[in-house]
């Protein structure tokens, strides 16, 4: 059972609650998610396991934040869990923090010169990958095949992202 920390609104830790947990109003749990960019300036995203909400839909790395977890900590265990890529929390960019409904999220860039080869999919979460350009992205999303919730933070993130993208080239 995953245990949460439950913040304020400032993201200060004031309890503790188990994953699935209805919050208090005024309380919020942190959410981290994690866009990765490979050496020919292409962007990973997974699809989503059938037995999932949004079952096989794609979407970027994401997950809650466990117990006592940084937001940087919480990104680099997600993309190593969900996807075997292996990153730094110091390697990480913030795109954004923002509030949405009982979640405090941090949103991350970062870039992998790791194979395709290193990609091992956790079972139960994701069942496929690929690397997209940008442009393929805005097809996938305008195709209907992004997962509703993702296609919300892409767009809030999207400039944001490309500057990240153009700056590691």
């Amino acid at each position: 059972m995953e245990i949460w920390d439950v913040t304020d609104q400032f993201g200060n830790i004031i309890g503790q609650c188990a994953r699935g947990t209805e919050l208090a109003p005024g309380t919020y749990h942190g959410i981290a998610d994690i866009w990765v960019m490979n050496s020919e300036g292409k962007l990973l995203v997974t699809q989503r396991d059938k037995n999932k909400s949004y079952p096989l839909f794609w979407e970027n790395t994401a997950g809650s934040l466990l117990q006592g977890e940084t937001f940087t900590a919480g990104a680099v265990r997600e993309l190593k869990e969900e996807t075997g890529l292996n990153t730094k929390e110091e390697e990480l960019l913030l795109l954004e923090r923002r509030r949405e409904r009982r979640s405090i999220w941090e949103s991350f860039f970062t870039t992998t010169k790791e194979e395709e080869t290193a990609i091992c999919l956790q079972a139960g979460e994701t069942v496929d990958y690929r690397w997209v350009t940008v442009e393929e992205l805005d097809k996938m999303m305008n195709r209907g095949e992004l997962a509703s919730p993702v296609i919300y933070r892409y767009m809030r993130v999207r400039s944001a992202l490309l500057q990240a993208m153009k700056t590691a080239r």
